[in-house]
């Protein structure tokens, strides 16, 4: 009996859950494959839930490093509703839990942000945060690092418009990074100072 209501449950989740995207990234550095990352959007009954997931393994002064990162947040109508973060930085792990009180994102560390200072929400891939600036050449964001709850600003400058893509140069806290959306405003390309992240698919 229980496992029969339990499997309708999941039928029914399923039912009322949409894929908003699944997405497959490739991280590149001097010209060779680093790692991976894993996106997706999930919508069910207006929970939106944005999962990212990397992993990563390179080289460094001539010893093997590893680096995997989890992210899971929940959204509902644009407002953060929680936060998992699971880090293992060469076999150091960190996991990182936060919840929203009123304007505020609250850490199980003691640390918050201030919902109200920021311009968006770091955990859609998609260029949602560009919706409303989308026509100037030139603009400045604020959003926070989920991890550090430090503020990052960001300047935008468009570089590049065709009709298929959009792409920016974004100052962000003083590193130059390029990033390029497509017609669905899903990130394709990203390149930093120390690897470019490139999309494989677009299910959705």
């Amino acid at each position: 009996m229980k496992k029969s209501l339990l499997i309708i449950f999941l039928m029914c989740t399923q039912l009322f859950s949409k894929i908003e995207y699944d997405l497959d990234y490739k991280l590149v550095s001097d010209g060779e494959k680093i790692g991976t990352m894993k996106v997706i959007g999930i919508n069910n009954q207006n929970i939106h839930t944005y999962t990212t997931h990397v992993n990563m393994k390179f080289k460094y002064l001539f010893t093997s490093y590893t680096y995997i990162y989890k992210e899971i947040a929940k959204l509902k109508d644009g407002k953060i509703l929680s936060l998992d973060i699971y880090e293992d930085d060469d076999g150091k792990i960190l996991e990182t839990k936060a919840s929203r009180k009123k304007n505020q994102l609250l850490y199980e560390n003691g640390k918050s942000v201030n919902l109200d200072e920021v311009d968006y929400l770091p955990f859609d891939i998609r260029a949602v945060k560009l919706n409303k600036p989308l026509e100037d050449k030139n603009f400045k964001l604020i959003t926070f690092d989920p991890q550090t709850t430090h503020k990052v600003f960001e300047q935008y400058t468009l570089s590049k418009k065709t009709s298929e893509s959009v792409s920016y140069e974004v100052l962000v806290n003083d590193e130059v990074e390029t990033q390029t959306f497509n017609q669905k405003n899903i990130l394709t390309y990203a390149k930093n100072k120390f690897f470019e992240t490139i999309l494989l698919n677009a299910s959705k």
